[in-house]
Order: C-alpha cells, then structure tokens, then sequence
C-alpha cells in the first residue's frame, strides 16, 4: 500500500492509504447455436470444444419443435373431438341428453426429451469418435375440458 507520514506538534501520526490492485479477471460469453441437422450436432459440438479447448463449456442441449403451431391445432382438434364423443357417451349411460356446450378450457403442454451424451463434451480431444447425442420424441399434447348443458328427456321417452 501507499504511506504517507505527517507530524504535526512533535507527535508522529501514521496514516495508511490502501490502494486496489487488479491480479486478475473473468470474461463470459454465452453463444445459442440452433443445429437443424442431429446427425451433426455431436460433430459441430467437438469442433466447437476442440477450437476453443479447455475454454468452453457446453450447458445443454435442448430439443424443440421448431413450428410447433400445426401439431398443436391437430391435437386440440382430436381432443375436442374425443372430449364431445365422450360427453355423448356418458349423457346416454346416465339416460339425459348432451345439451350445448358452455364451457370450454385447454392446457397445452411440451415435453422435451433429455438428450444423453455418449461422453462429455470436456473430453472430446481425448478421443477420434464424434460425441454421440441420442434424442428421444418430443411430444406435444392439448388437453381441453368442457361443461356440456344436460337435457332431461322428452316426457314420451
């Protein structure tokens, strides 16, 4: 540190001034890379770890539907449908009439499978044979529920 001594009236006085070093620092940089082709995904993450060495670090690897919309609109349809085939069945078995809809909600849900690694990707150097990524099936479902009306039957029934 720095020191600085002052004395006044025959008195010694100490006054220390401490001063910040730099020894060192940290730099992060996160990069999204979107491969279309799995075939290549464990190619391009050994180059990727292979270029950059010890320095990089893969978080995860995530799989999606990259437009999703057109499975999610077939399965709301087939589940609206296999909703109302059910309301009829269960109005028949308990002898009322299915009445008209009133209400109507849905949940839709996106499962991603986890991918499994056939080594780490911190290893990739130590070996000639690309990492092995193998993906599961990802999976969209819509769930809806509605209330249906009742109608009692006809009074000649």
């Amino acid at each position: 540190g720095l020191e600085n001594v002052e004395r006044m009236e025959g008195q010694e006085n100490c006054i220390t001034f401490w001063e910040q070093k730099l020894v060192g620092y940290t730099v992060s940089n996160q990069v999204s890379v979107n491969i279309r082709d799995l075939e290549r995904a464990g190619t391009i993450i050994d180059r990727v770890t292979d270029a950059a060495g010890d320095l990089v670090r893969v978080n995860g690897i995530r799989f999606t539907i990259e437009d999703a919309e057109s499975l999610q609109d077939e399965a709301r349809s087939r589940a609206v449908a296999e909703m109302q085939r059910k309301a009829e069945q269960m109005a028949d078995l308990s002898g009322v009439g299915l009445g008209r809809l009133v209400n109507l909600q849905e949940e839709t849900f996106y499962y991603e499978p986890e991918p499994v690694f056939a080594r780490s990707a911190g290893f990739a150097a130590e070996s000639a044979a690309d990492t092995s990524i193998s993906a599961g099936e990802l999976e969209v479902t819509v769930s809806v529920a509605g209330t249906y009306l009742i109608v009692e039957p006809a009074a000649d029934e």
